[in-house]
Formats: structure tokens, sequence, C-alpha cells
């Protein structure tokens, strides 16, 4: 039986190869890794990861998609 337990948590400095292997596979203008580096410590609270078995599988950075696809920033 496969393991489907997720784990969500606050995303480290060691995340950052994986967030951007998502980043990368969705997105046609992904951020690079030094722009997910400054929005970790510039905004540590508000970034996340889901992980299983198999390691990442989602973030949520402090940016994100609009439904017009644009990115958004969140702001404090």
């Amino acid at each position: 039986m496969q393991n489907t337990d997720i784990h969500i948590r606050r995303a480290r400095q060691a995340d950052l190869p994986g967030i951007c292997a998502i980043e990368h596979e969705l997105f046609p203008d992904p951020w690079d890794e030094s722009a997910f580096r400054d929005a970790l410590y510039l905004y540590p609270g508000l970034f996340f990861v889901a992980e299983n078995g198999n390691g990442i599988i989602a973030s949520s950075p402090p940016g994100w998609r609009t439904p017009g696809g644009t990115r958004s920033t969140a702001t404090s």
C-alpha cells in the first residue's frame, strides 16, 4: 500500500531546490532560487511546503498566481 500521508510545515532554506523544481514545472515565468531565498528571508511566516515520503510535492510562497495568471505578492 502506498503511503499517502502529507505533512505541511514551514519552508526552510534546504527546501529551495524542490520549491524551484515545482515552480519551473508549473509556470512559464518562474521565480529563480534567489527570489525564493529573499522571500523566505523576508516572509518566513508565510512560506510553507507540503511533503510526503517522496519529498516536497507543493509549496505556498509569498507570491502566488491569480485567476488571470499574474503573480501577486502577499503583504502584511
